[in-house]
């Protein structure tokens, strides 16, 4: 499964930084697609304006200098943060050699992970984020 992601059901969420003070946390939203249903996540990849101008709910996105004030925060089912404050550029495909973000699958909770504002002073409030998640069912 490692080294070229076979994307077998895949997840765009996208996340509203409505505040830009330091230690401020904007978590994912609840998505009908996967409500209700136990999915695992393999892959995670993240854009910023330099990929997409706007996200598909029409917030624009923040740039790629601006994510660098944000760390990612993913919480599995048993309540434990598989993905614990990694920066935000580190999911960017295009600014990493066009590689997506592996992981040994797990549950995730969308509801309890986060994305956290570390440097509010280079991001601008109301502008978004963007992730696309890669999972199966379990």
């Amino acid at each position: 499964m490692y080294g070229v992601v076979v994307i077998k059901r895949s997840l765009g969420v996208e996340v509203n930084i409505k505040s830009v003070n330091n230690g401020d946390q904007f978590f994912l939203p609840d998505n009908q697609i996967i409500r209700g249903q136990r999915v695992r996540v393999y892959g995670i990849e993240c854009f910023s304006g330099d990929q997409l101008t706007k996200t598909p709910g029409g917030l624009t996105m923040a740039s790629a200098s601006a994510v660098l004030g944000l760390m990612v925060n993913f919480v599995d089912a048993g309540n434990s943060n598989r993905v614990y404050q990694i920066p935000f550029f580190t999911f960017q495909s295009s600014l990493n050699g066009g590689f997506i973000r592996e992981f040994e699958p797990f549950e995730i909770v969308l509801t309890k992970s986060f994305v956290q504002v570390v440097d509010g002073a280079i991001l601008t409030a109301g502008e978004g984020v963007y992730f696309h998640l890669i999972y199966s069912q379990v």
